[in-house]
């Protein structure tokens, strides 16, 4: 009797790692017909058959739902999606030589969307650069005509001042002689009026104070 004991439990235990073999196959390949194998066996138990029993009713439950359960449809539906329009404008005028987006296409802050061609703008800054030069050219030359100009009135303001100056000492000089020759002629007036000097000496002097005083006249004309 006890024999037969131990003999049905290694039996048992024989059959349940055979039934969980079954199952880890069947959960990787979908075995079921090993289990229904092992229910036909006389060497098993009948309350192994009613676990064997409820296992395959499980699988065959578990396959029945998955393949009868209810598909999820997709949800259609109809809307109208608004963009907003951007107008994208360079700081400088030229031709685009590469555009880097496409319509249609998300763009981040800051990114590069499409490249210059650089041979118009080469151009201008080449020309620009060349007027600047002529134009600074110009300008030194400007200058320097205005140096020779402001010496050439400054040695014409000291030679002007220097004829002023002779000018003036030559004013100073014909009143001197003028006024002499005024003495000359009321004495030498005086001493013909006595008859003390002849009319010929009365003469030159009145001469000599017509000149005197014609002299100064024109001295005065070049200091005005």
């Amino acid at each position: 009797m006890m024999k037969r004991r131990a003999k049905n439990a290694r039996t048992s235990a024989r059959l349940l790692w055979e039934l969980f073999g079954c199952l880890s196959v069947f959960c990787a390949k979908g075995c079921a017909g090993n289990i229904v194998t092992l229910l036909y066996r006389r060497s098993t138990g009948g309350w192994m058959r009613r676990i064997l029993m409820l296992v395959l009713l499980l699988v065959i439950a578990g396959g029945a739902y998955y393949t009868m359960r209810p598909v999820p449809m997709p949800l259609i539906l109809t809307g109208i999606v608004t963009t907003e329009d951007v107008i994208v404008s360079p700081q400088v005028g030229g031709q685009i030589g590469q555009l880097l987006v496409k319509e249609g296409d998300a763009v981040q802050r800051n990114q590069l969307l499409a490249v210059m061609m650089t041979d118009e703008l080469q151009a201008d800054r080449a020309y620009y650069a060349h007027t600047v030069d002529s134009i600074a050219s110009q300008v030194g030359e400007n200058e320097a005509q205005l140096r020779y100009e402001q010496r050439q009135t400054e040695d014409r303001i000291q030679q002007a001042q220097a004829s002023l100056d002779a000018s003036i000492a030559q004013q100073a000089e014909a009143a001197a002689a003028l006024e002499n020759a005024r003495i000359v002629f009321e004495r030498t007036g005086k001493l013909w009026e006595q008859s003390v000097a002849p009319v010929q000496q009365f003469d030159s002097a009145r001469t000599a104070y017509d000149a005197a005083k014609a002299r100064l006249m024109a001295t005065d004309k070049q200091v005005e």
